[in-house]
């Protein structure tokens, strides 16, 4: 047995390979008619661990495709995530415009409410309106003048609103594309949007877009603005005016250093 294939030649000479391998395939051969229950126990295993191979190979392709196919669910139930928190994002934005739209449509009612309970009490008209029952009809035209007066005063502070709502709308797409040295011109209507704009932010707002629409201004354009601003801050009064005015030309101060 521990003797080299090469050695194996009947004539002793020079080795011959292809007898050895011969000899080899007679020896297996032997064994396995000295001993074919061992041959068939070693062809067994094989077969085995053939088909375990086979099994382990098929286990392993049914476990990349159910994670190719989890992977994609992952990635649409991501998609759906996304899109349903960018949904949830707008309906709070559109929840916050009409919330908005609101307050502003409320506080014109009040706005027009005391306008028109103040032009009631300066005709001498009682709040609850009521005509005294022992007029005739010689004084009904009279009687209706408080009344016409009151209808007018709803219609002025209508056009009023709806004449600053133009001008806070249409002065920012204005002033942009009016030549530098005429933009002076735009100031007498960001005054009065300035101080007859209800809500402070609009307020605000207009202030700043005033006092940057001249980048560098000259002298006439300096006296100009100091000028307007002489005049919104008398007309907003004193608390308004240290409130919202002095802090707006700080806040433009402290932008040009």
């Amino acid at each position: 047995g521990g003797q080299d294939l090469d050695d194996w030649s009947p004539l002793g000479g020079e080795p011959a390979r292809g007898e050895a391998l011969r000899l080899m395939l007679r020896r297996a051969k032997a064994l396995e008619t000295l001993d074919p229950a061992a041959f068939e126990n070693v062809r067994r295993e094989r077969d085995e661990r053939v088909r375990e191979l086979v099994d382990v190979k098929t286990a392993k392709e049914t476990l990349e495709s159910e994670l190719a196919a989890a992977t994609r669910e992952v990635d649409a139930v991501r998609r759906e995530l996304a899109k349903a928190r960018a949904e949830h994002e707008a309906a709070l934005t559109e929840g916050e415009r009409w919330r908005a739209k609101f307050e502003e449509a409320a506080a014109t009612v009040r706005h027009v409410e005391r306008i028109a309970e103040r032009a009631r009490r300066e005709a001498g008209d009682s709040p609850g309106g009521d005509s005294p029952g022992w007029i005739d009809h010689d004084h009904a035209g009279g009687s209706m003048a408080p009344h016409a007066k009151g209808s007018s005063a709803l219609e002025s502070a209508a056009e009023e609103e709806a004449t600053i709502r133009a001008l806070l709308e249409s002065l920012p797409r204005t002033s942009p594309h009016t030549l530098v040295q005429h933009r002076t011109e735009l100031l007498p209507l960001y005054a009065r949007a300035a101080t007859r704009a209800r809500l402070r932010s609009e307020r605000a707002g207009i202030l700043a877009q005033m006092l940057s629409c001249v980048k560098r201004p000259g002298s006439e354009q300096r006296r100009a603005v100091a000028e307007t601003c002489a005049s919104i801050g008398a007309a907003m009064g004193e608390e308004r005016c240290a409130a919202e005015l002095v802090t707006s030309i700080a806040k433009n101060c402290a932008g040009h250093k």
